[in-house]
């Protein structure tokens, strides 16, 4: 029964991409999504990064001050996951090199680890901010590549965490009032230290100072906060694989994954070699589902 669901899957997918190249929301997608927004747990600094502008002051502090102290401790068992999160994230790689995109990622994604792995040796500060920048799926895939190099990976990662987090919830000590009416009454205190020795004040400090103090709220604050403490470089693996995948959409017609046929779409100027590639997609998926209903396994 299962095999029969997934050739109908399979044909159904051939006959989208026959028609009108377009795909509805992934619904895992969507109920992973939803699930995080239900999430009580502490995070993991990969998700953290990617959720703190939704999350109030109690819970990013929270949050905040667990993965300080896991960054701190550097326990061997638990520093990966509190970086990297869960070592199931590597699932969303596709190694089926039949798709020549998939294959260009990997071969890209080879090519850097071999770099990162000898950087970290001869010139480690060179590798540092690569290293805090790496997702969570390609600082699993690094570990399970070379366990050594990975190990230098989370120091690094861990130090650089460990200040930023420390900056942040130093920051977080302060939280401004809630109400306007408060910030503005706390505002002849805040004058009074700004005064040179003369007690005198410009009229330009006095009404910066009136103007940060109306823009200061809680929400305002805690923006500001999280896109420094979290910002980095994009995941230089990811940027690679991009590129790589770029380049062989752009010079191929063969099959691809059905998820990339809107990379190919994208950069392949060509409308004719866009719709060769869309139709061997589809004859692939149609033979696919064939072996399937056939009893045999898929080769692709």
């Amino acid at each position: 029964m299962r095999g029969r669901v997934v050739a109908q899957m399979l044909e159904s997918a051939a006959a989208a991409i026959e028609g009108q190249w377009r795909v509805t929301t992934c619904e895992v997608c969507a109920r992973e999504e939803a699930a995080a927004d239900r999430a009580a747990g502490p995070l993991c600094m990969h998700h953290l990064r990617r959720r703190a502008g939704l999350l109030g002051w109690e819970a990013l502090s929270r949050n905040a001050s667990i993965l300080l102290q896991a960054s701190e401790r550097r326990d061997g068992r638990e520093l990966p996951g509190a970086i990297w999160g869960s070592p199931e994230v590597m699932d969303v790689f596709d190694e089926h090199h039949a798709c020549p995109l998939c294959a260009a990622r990997t071969g890209a994604r080879l090519r850097h680890y071999e770099w990162l792995t000898d950087t970290l040796l001869r010139f480690p500060g060179q590798a540092a901010p690569g290293a805090v920048a790496l997702c969570s799926a390609h600082g699993w895939g690094f570990a399970e590549f070379s366990p050594g190099s990975a190990r230098l990976v989370l120091e690094h990662a861990a130090d650089a965490w460990a200040r930023r987090l420390r900056w942040l919830l130093t920051g977080m000590e302060r939280r401004p009032a809630d109400r306007l009416g408060a910030r503005m009454a706390a505002l002849p205190a805040t004058l009074s230290g700004l005064m040179d020795d003369a007690g005198r004040l410009p009229l330009a400090v006095i009404v910066r100072a009136t103007a940060a103090a109306a823009r200061q709220s809680p929400t305002a604050v805690l923006a500001r906060l999280t896109a420094t403490a979290f910002a980095t470089e994009d995941c230089p693996v990811c940027a690679a694989e991009h590129h790589a995948s770029l380049q062989a959409a752009a010079s191929g017609d063969a099959a691809v994954c059905p998820s990339d046929l809107h990379v190919v779409r994208h950069v392949n100027p060509d409308r004719s070699s866009r719709r060769a590639v869309g139709r061997a997609t589809a004859d692939s998926l149609r033979r696919e589902a064939a072996a399937i209903r056939a009893g045999s396994a898929p080769n692709a």
